[in-house]
């Protein structure tokens, strides 16, 4: 079998003798789409600080491209070619969308200053295509009428597509969305989708996301893992998850899983 894009096994950790992980085991395959689902403190963000960097874990391992990630600070875990967003955007306020996206790409040549003086003509050929394709990102994203705006001004759903333009400028392999649909319309959370499945199609991303929007889920992923108190419940297609006696107990109670 192919060796998966990224893969966690049995990650485990605690915080002051509260199990937030135990034993979690995933794998996310290159060019699929994954969610993460599960209830409120069952152990999502945690395990996305986890495989992200943020967090150290207290066991397990975390591949990525076969590499072992677990212990590496989160700007090389980046730019090894896995990046994640999170709920508040993290968009620089005061600079506009056009230029949050030219500074999330990575390696530019005029960032050292020897290379600005020495380099020039290699900067502007540089400069000239990172803005050519920014202005493509933020075309697909349907972000390029509020291209010279501020970050700040952008409503909550344009800061989130902003959040995943700025994943995709960095050239990234693999994409951790942290609640993309949370506080966004219904009209925009569909165009979400068809944009997560486009950049998929299109550019062969990866994308592995938080979502409590099972109609998000539904419609963007190809696979879905589920987390209970700390733990894997269940896993497989959105379908087949969403009949799991076990995952509709969590969610719904007992009483109402034994009517569905």
């Amino acid at each position: 079998m192919a060796t998966p894009l990224l893969a966690v096994e049995r990650l485990s950790k605690s915080f002051s003798g509260f199990h937030a992980l135990q034993d979690v085991s995933l794998e996310v395959g290159e060019g699929s789409i994954v969610g993460l689902v599960g209830p409120n403190g069952c152990g999502k963000s945690t395990l996305f600080n986890c495989v992200s960097g943020f967090l150290p874990f207290d066991a397990g391992q975390v591949r990525f491209r076969g590499t072992p990630v677990g212990g590496m600070a989160p700007h090389r875990i980046a730019r090894l070619g896995l990046v994640r967003t999170f709920q508040n955007g993290h968009a620089t306020k005061r600079m506009t969308v056009l230029e949050n996206m030219l500074m999330a790409a990575g390696g530019q040549t005029g960032e050292l200053p020897l290379q600005a003086l020495l380099r020039r003509p290699a900067i502007r050929m540089q400069q000239t295509a990172l803005l050519g394709r920014a202005r493509e990102i933020l075309e697909t994203l349907k972000l390029t009428r509020v291209a010279n705006e501020y970050a700040g001004n952008l409503s909550g759903g344009q800061q989130k597509l902003l959040a995943l333009g700025r994943a995709v400028m960095c050239d990234a392999d693999l994409i951790m969305l942290d609640e993309p649909a949370a506080g966004v319309n219904p009209t925009l959370v569909r165009e979400f989708v068809s944009m997560v499945r486009d950049l998929r199609d299109r550019s062969g991303k990866t994308f592995l996301i938080i979502e409590h929007d099972m109609k998000f889920i539904s419609g963007a992923c190809d696979h879905v893992f589920v987390l209970s108190a700390g733990r894997n419940l269940s896993s497989g297609t959105p379908a087949q998850v969403q009949r799991d006696p076990r995952v509709l107990e969590v969610y719904l109670g007992k009483r109402h899983a034994a009517v569905a």
